[in-house]
């Protein structure tokens, strides 16, 4: 008997109270292969069904809200329509600062429930419920034009789940000839996400729909278009520039600082300054950028002198685990020294860990760990925004960032040490491209760039190596002292 059928037979049991005697197992047996032998059994999107139900023919009990009689995410949230509607944000749970106290009524199965509800709303980031939310908006007003109302849509008809992947082909052939592969990939993901949760078979599990979306990713490519990677020469000559006027020295300070310092640890914009601020004013999800007591001055006998920084929370560090990286001085360079300039700035700034700090304090009741990992309101924000020439207490803006690079990089362009045009491809991830395609290209193992870069895999590196040429040399040099290697050896015969 094939897997599927045995499993059928478990799911047949359960369903009828049928023991497991020999005789019980006997008669399910014996209805499933006769199921089998009417044509009963029939694929239908990876699956195999008979009836009521359904069975994933890679012996897998189909995943999430598919497994007959479960929950689905939809109808836990309390949500009686596919989509996204109220589940972007929480309602008691914060992933900062206090829970909110539940409204005066409550009882306490409603809050344990609520909080139960937050936990699920907080599997996933606020931006990415959000972008779901858009792409569904977007499949939403597509299938109305078509004629198709998707509030009103029912988990058992088969006649809208076909109605749903008929419409994702057809969005997905009007959204190709405007938008690039990865956009039409993201609606698609949003698309999947809301079937899923509604407990729908996922709909990327559909033959033509995959082949749609491989042949695009043919015609159009996927790779988008990547920032320019800030280099080790294109890095040595902006801590070479003087400033200039209208930049204080104060800004001038930071500026070099934030360069250098991302650049060496390989900083996301987000690790450095934040998230930014929702329209509302409120922060974003995320990582809330580096404090004053994040880092750390090391002083050590000898060439060991260098910066601790610690990554509290990232992209790929939602449960905060955070994790540190070091940066070491260089004494030779003492313009393009991390250490040094990090040094500068904060004595002009006047920024220090102060006796106030609450950064690894026991006990915390915000954050609920055993140190406390909370912004740190006594220290403050590491890279300030300066306007003026007055150091603020909150974060540089990230268009701010760009905004200075850019600047920067068109100083370069007038002493030719870049070609004209570059500084418009120049943004805040220049930085973190920059180091680790500069590193890729001395010779620096993955392994360590991905340690050095906090990534959680070897391959994270791989979207940042922008390939400079400098990291093929060595081949070609490999294949010049073959060719050498042969030829001494032919003189030698003679």
């Amino acid at each position: 008997m094939m897997d599927f059928e045995k499993e059928f037979e478990r799911q047949l049991r359960r369903r009828t109270g049928g023991g497991s005697t020999s005789a019980a197992r006997a008669a399910n047996k014996k209805a499933v292969a006769g199921a089998a032998a009417r044509g009963q059994l029939h694929r239908e999107r990876g699956s195999v069904v008979w009836g009521a139900i359904r069975v994933d023919s890679k012996k897998r009990q189909g995943r999430g809200a598919e497994a007959l009689g479960q929950e689905t995410v939809c109808e836990f949230l309390g949500q009686g329509s596919i989509g996204f509607e109220g589940r972007c944000a929480p309602v008691l749970l914060k992933r900062r600062g206090r829970d909110e106290a539940p409204p005066e009524g409550w009882t306490e199965d409603q809050v344990e429930l609520q909080e139960m509800r937050d936990m699920v709303v907080q599997s996933r980031a606020r931006g990415t419920w959000d972008a779901y939310a858009r792409w569904w908006q977007t499949f939403s007003s597509y299938a109305s034009s078509k004629g198709e109302q998707t509030h009103q849509w029912r988990r058992d008809s088969e006649r809208d789940r076909q109605a749903m992947s008929h419409l994702l082909r057809r969005l997905v052939n009007t959204m190709r000839k405007q938008y690039a592969y990865g956009t039409v990939n993201m609606m698609v993901t949003a698309v999947a996400r809301a079937a899923k949760d509604f407990g729908w078979p996922n709909p990327r599990d559909d033959d033509v729909l995959a082949a749609m979306l491989k042949g695009l990713a043919h015609l159009k490519g996927m790779n988008k278009k990547k920032q320019q990677a800030m280099l080790g020469e294109h890095v040595k000559a902006i801590m070479a520039l003087r400033k200039r006027g209208g930049v204080t020295l104060v800004q001038w300070a930071l500026l070099k600082a934030i360069v250098i310092v991302g650049w060496m640890a390989f900083l996301r914009v987000s690790e450095m300054l934040g998230g930014g601020k929702l329209k509302s004013g409120e922060l974003k999800d995320g990582p809330s950028g580096l404090d004053v007591c994040d880092v750390t001055f090391v002083t050590d006998q000898g060439a060991n002198n260098r910066l601790e920084v610690v990554v509290r929370s990232a992209k790929n560090d939602q449960a905060m685990e955070g994790h540190t990286t070091s940066v070491y001085a260089d004494e030779l360079e003492g313009e393009a020294c991390a250490v040094q300039r990090l040094r500068d700035w904060m004595s002009l700034a006047q920024l220090k860990r102060s006796k106030g700090c609450t950064k690894g304090r026991l006990g915390c009741e915000d954050c609920g760990r055993k140190k406390c990992i909370c912004d740190c309101t006594a220290c403050g924000k590491m890279f300030r925004s300066v306007t003026h020439g007055k150091v603020q207490p909150h974060p540089m803006a990230r268009s701010g960032l760009t905004r200075h690079l850019r600047a920067l990089y068109a100083r370069l362009e007038e002493d030719g040490v870049v070609p004209e045009g570059m500084a418009e491809t120049v943004s805040g991830i220049s930085l973190r491209a920059g180091g680790v395609t500069e590193a890729a290209a001395m010779g620096i193992e993955r392994e360590l760039l991905a340690g050095h870069g906090r990534w959680k895999s070897n391959s994270g590196p791989e979207q940042y190596d922008r390939q400079d040429k400098r990291k093929f040399k060595g081949v070609t040099a490999a294949l010049q002292r073959s060719l050498q290697d042969h030829s001494e050896g032919k003189k030698r015969k003679r």
